[in-house]
């Protein structure tokens, strides 16, 4: 983990875009390739680096039902105020296989828990057993990554008790407009878009060099 440009990322974020909250060691922090304590790390200095700015929602899932607690509960103790978990990705589970292992791992977290149904996991969660997740007293939201029509599907059948997050660059306007998005999570894009309508372009071309 190159612990300084990670540093230096949060406070472009936080400062300069003023970004309303982190989204860490997720797919573009190459969860995938990172050890336990690689992770933890990444963790800690994101929360560390954020304190008093912006919520942090730390992913972390594994495939491994123990690994994802331990990390959940960590992700807990050092002040994330979300984490977020993915099916296990391998091997492929049924779908009472996919129910039992979410709630084994819900049931030993004291945290607010983001589901995580994203293509990148070999699976889409089943829409039955989605809904069953959403009664469950400390899921709060679920981001989902298998293409707008999916999107619209899960928020017309848990849209009552979930935040649904569609992260897509392309909707995320007429998500928000339309549907009544309240989270974005994915990139920066539209914080760029209204931090370059507040500060004159050339200070940012500044930041670009």
């Amino acid at each position: 983990v190159d612990e300084n440009a990670l540093v230096r990322d949060i406070e472009v974020l936080t400062e300069d875009l003023e970004i309303d909250g982190v989204f860490c060691t997720g797919v573009m922090g190459e969860f995938w390739a990172l050890s336990q304590p690689e992770r933890r790390r990444a963790m800690e200095l994101v929360v560390e680096n954020t304190r008093g700015r912006c919520p942090v929602l730390a992913h972390t899932g594994h495939h491994s039902a123990r690994d994802t607690i331990q990390l959940t509960r960590y992700a807990s103790e050092i002040g994330a105020d979300f984490a977020v978990i993915i099916n296990p990705y391998y091997p492929a589970g049924c779908e009472e296989g996919l129910r039992r292992w979410f709630l084994q791992v819900l049931d030993a977290v004291d945290i607010g828990v983001w589901l995580f149904d994203t293509s990148y996991s070999g699976v889409s969660l089943p829409i039955d057993l989605i809904d069953q997740l959403a009664d469950v007293e400390n899921v709060c939201g679920i981001k989902v990554g298998h293409g707008h029509a999916r999107y619209l599907a899960i928020l017309e059948r848990v849209g009552d008790r979930l935040l649904v997050c569609e992260p897509s660059e392309t909707e995320w306007r007429s998500n928000m407009r339309d549907h009544g998005q309240k989270v974005f999570m994915s990139s920066a894009a539209p914080f760029l878009m209204q931090t370059a309508e507040r500060k004159p372009m050339l200070e940012y071309t500044k930041l670009a060099l």
